[in-house]
């Protein structure tokens, strides 16, 4: 993303030598996040079960993410400030800087109890560094009407990419170790920067008030929208932190648990190329059966925790029912910043991580106190439904506002 509105006067120079930005319209994402992704894909799974093996309690892995998402919630004005100033190119390369900072101090807090917890500050900025400017970008330079089919080229570009990545970094972790794997992950970190520069995107975004941001959620047209994305951020916990933590309690084997996220990462592909060729709006049902389906998996897998077959087989149905919840929500976000721009995705950012943030220390309480993941499972189930109720109400209010007769259904919408 290096260019933005004046075309000829950007381009990388170094002494006589200079390049002028080649790469089209979102080809410098595509391949940003195809590298980040394969340096996410090759360890992320593994980095909860290495933050339980140093602290050596589940519950404090939830504190852990509790003060990450707090540093979050904290920064991202700040941040967009930033942002605003040094433009995303700059905001995207010192994420991977920020991000590489966590995994050196991780690395490094078997010995030091300082660097484990300074470490979930780097983790927590890395975020709106990364995903303001990414969520910007990508919704400006999409088209609306092919939005699904974009979101899915992305999508499966990574996977693509990334498909055998947990696979190997399964196999350096069980090995060689985590600490062997970090490494590799930081080095690719720092090279997914380069493309980000190539491109012609690099637009800076005006700072916005934090007396606007607040009012714009206040308003009652836009209260389902910011509730549901509190309540999807309090049901990540358990699905983002709580999952690797189980299947490494049931599968307590490295390289296993990276070769069904292989195998389930080929399984979302197809999935994804199939599902992007039929919808490409905010489809109602669609989400909505993706996210009942995604209960039942939670509840099976509740009735079954210490059945690996069961654990195992439960990991592909799970991802890709979130295929089916996941693609309409996306859409609907970035038709969303495509209308309001850089403010929606600052409210987008409180919202969802202001709910993750109270989801890690529900769950952290919930573990402390001595109560089983079956209660952790039943607080996830009731977020997720209610995150559905709210975000499909609000999508059938969009919906009436539409200045012309409009029919869901399965197919194109």
């Amino acid at each position: 993303m290096a260019n933005g509105e004046n075309h000829s006067n950007s381009f990388l120079q170094l002494g006589q030598w200079s390049y002028q930005p080649k790469l089209k319209g979102l080809s410098g994402i595509y391949l940003n996040t195809a590298v980040r992704d394969l340096a996410f894909n090759l360890m992320g799974i593994f980095v909860p079960i290495y933050i339980f093996k140093i602290s050596g309690s589940a519950a404090v892995v939830f504190l852990y993410y509790f003060l990450v998402e707090f540093f979050v919630v904290l920064t991202t004005i700040p941040v967009a400030k930033l942002i605003s100033r040094i433009g995303p190119d700059i905001s995207i390369l010192l994420s991977n800087i920020t991000r590489s900072v966590f995994l050196v101090f991780l690395t490094l807090a078997k010995s030091s109890k300082t660097l484990f917890w300074a470490s979930t500050f780097f983790e927590a900025v890395t975020v709106p560094l990364y995903w303001l400017p990414y969520h910007s970008a990508f919704s400006s330079q999409s088209k609306r009407g092919k939005l699904s089919r974009q979101i899915a080229k992305l999508s499966n570009i990574t996977r693509i990419v990334t498909i055998s990545a947990p696979l190997i970094g399964g196999l350096i972790a069980q090995t060689m170790g985590l600490d062997v794997l970090f490494p590799i992950g930081i080095l690719l970190l720092i090279a997914s920067s380069l493309p980000i520069f190539l491109d012609e995107y690099n637009r800076k975004e005006t700072a916005v008030p934090v007396k606007e941001i607040n009012e714009k959620m206040a308003l009652p047209k836009n209260r389902k929208l910011f509730l549901g994305l509190f309540f999807e951020g309090l049901r990540l916990p358990l699905n983002g932190i709580g999952w690797p933590l189980i299947l490494y309690a049931v599968i307590p084997n490295f390289e296993k648990i990276g070769g069904l996220t292989t195998l389930t990462s080929i399984l979302c592909l197809f999935t994804v190329i199939w599902l992007s060729k039929r919808i490409n709006h905010f489809n109602i049902k669609t989400f909505a059966s993706g996210n009942v389906a995604r209960v039942f998996v939670w509840i099976a897998r509740g009735l079954s925790l210490k059945n690996p077959f069961l654990i195992a087989l439960s990991d592909p149905v799970f991802n890709i029912s979130s295929v089916f919840s996941g693609l309409p929500y996306t859409i609907l976000t970035y038709n969303l910043g495509k209308k309001e721009g850089f403010l929606f995705f600052i409210q987008r950012e409180f919202a969802l991580h202001g709910g993750y943030m109270i989801g890690n220390f529900i769950v952290f309480l919930i573990l402390f106190l001595g109560f089983p993941w079956e209660t952790v499972i039943a607080f996830t189930s009731v977020c997720t439904a209610l995150m559905t109720w709210f975000l499909c109400r609000y999508g059938k209010e969009r919906l009436k506002q539409l200045p012309f007769p409009f029919r869901p259904k399965f197919g194109r919408i």
